[in-house]
């Protein structure tokens, strides 16, 4: 009588009933599960598949890490807090049942009888997300973000870090200072190892679109010089110069040609490379959002949301007929700040990664090197460069539908 009540309080604690079946990971299409099966299987057989000598783990192994993944981002309403309510027709707030959990983050299986006895197995039928009444962390970071930008658009923008913000609440537990959403942004490039290297000879394409005749050098094809460089861009308010390219030329031309004002111009194309190996923040990879049910790397869940977010945010092409547009101002302060606040080991980066707004899947860079820092391609002194230029020739381009799709020599 002792076991038998030991036993059923375990399985009480636990959360879950036994189930005498067993599952391999063939019948299990979700990558972190399907790893699961594979490094513990201790049994022969598959009881959905029906293949008797395939390696396979007793379906409650699987039930227990499916729970343990469940609980991550999700608890018990009563466990939780939230408010339940009779008259008002229960739960105020959004509740779920197991097999909707499951359908939320994407447990993908052969058979749907998996699905039914897994939920039949968990004693728990309803769901709300932890923390109810509190923003997750990738929320609270993406409204910082928000906030942020509105900030340094309308209300304080050269001297923000010194300045209050009256419109934030520092007893609010879930909300951050616009002003900090730099430094939880750095932290997130080092936790998530955003930081690359561009090796030495890398090739970077620079392209410049111009009306008028001069001969390609370092000088003309590199960064503007420090009184030219009058226009604002994503990265760089007027006045800032910065060298802007891709690591291929059909990138660099559509991320510099406009079909409308640049027909009929002369397009200058140039090939540089680094002098030495540079560090830069890399904003154009592609970020895998880890499943919750992978042990290891669910932790990063939020942060990386945060940060899906936050890039295609500064990825959004914008209108450029008002050359110094207001919407550059968040990026080019985050830009400012990883050029000048930002360290790595004591060291500063040079430049970041980031997805053109042209092209999915498209890279371009922006490297903090002005024209000075721009070697001619027989210059011997490397020493006070960032970058060589390597060849430079002139193209005409072929557009189809206001896009660039050709290019031909000039």
């Amino acid at each position: 009588m002792g076991r038998a009540k030991d036993l059923w309080m375990e399985i009480q604690e636990r959360g879950f009933d036994d189930v005498s079946k067993t599952i391999c990971s063939k019948c299990v299409d979700e990558y972190a599960l399907k790893h699961f099966i594979q490094t513990h299987a201790s049994c022969r057989g598959c009881s959905y598949c029906g293949r008797r000598q395939i390696s396979s783990v007793p379906l409650s192994l699987l039930v227990q890490q499916v729970l343990d993944g469940i609980r991550f981002e999700w608890d018990d309403p009563s466990n939780a807090g939230l408010a339940y309510e009779s008259a008002e027709g229960g739960w105020q707030g959004e509740v779920l049942l197991t097999a909707e959990v499951l359908d939320e983050v994407g447990l993908d299986v052969r058979d749907y009888t998996i699905i039914e006895d897994v939920c039949g197995a968990i004693h728990n039928i309803g769901w709300c997300e932890r923390d109810p009444y509190s923003l997750t962390y990738d929320r609270c970071l993406y409204y910082g973000w928000k906030k942020f930008c509105d900030f340094v658009c309308h209300s304080s923008r050269y001297v923000f870090l010194k300045a209050r913000n009256d419109n934030w609440d520092p007893e609010q537990h879930d909300e951050i200072d616009p002003v900090s959403i730099l430094d939880e942004l750095g932290k997130l490039i080092l936790r998530l190892d955003l930081l690359v290297k561009i090796p030495f000879g890398k090739k970077i394409h620079r392209v410049r679109v111009d009306s008028s005749s001069f001969t390609p050098s370092a000088a003309t094809m590199g960064s503007p010089p420090l009184g030219l460089a009058t226009i604002a861009n994503r990265m760089s308010p007027a006045g800032i110069s910065m060298f802007y390219g891709a690591f291929d030329l059909q990138t660099a031309i559509e991320e510099t040609y406009d079909n409308k004002s640049d027909k009929g111009k002369k397009v200058y194309c140039s090939t540089f490379r680094p002098v030495r190996e540079l560090t830069v923040v890399d904003l154009a990879s592609r970020l895998f959002l880890p499943s919750i049910f992978d042990a290891q790397e669910r932790k990063n869940r939020a942060a990386i949301r945060f940060l899906q977010n936050f890039i295609s945010d500064f990825r959004k092409p914008i209108d450029r007929k008002d050359r110094a547009h207001i919407d550059y101002v968040p990026t080019q302060i985050v830009t400012e700040f990883f050029r000048h606040v930002f360290e790595n080991n004591e060291r500063k980066v040079d430049g970041i990664i980031y997805p053109s707004s042209k092209g999915s899947g498209n890279r371009a860079v922006v490297i903090f090197a002005d024209n000075d820092q721009c070697l001619e391609k027989h210059a011997k002194d490397l020493s006070s460069g960032t970058l060589q230029i390597q060849s430079a020739e002139i193209r005409e381009v072929i557009t189809q539908k206001g896009k660039p799709v050709r290019l031909k020599r000039g």
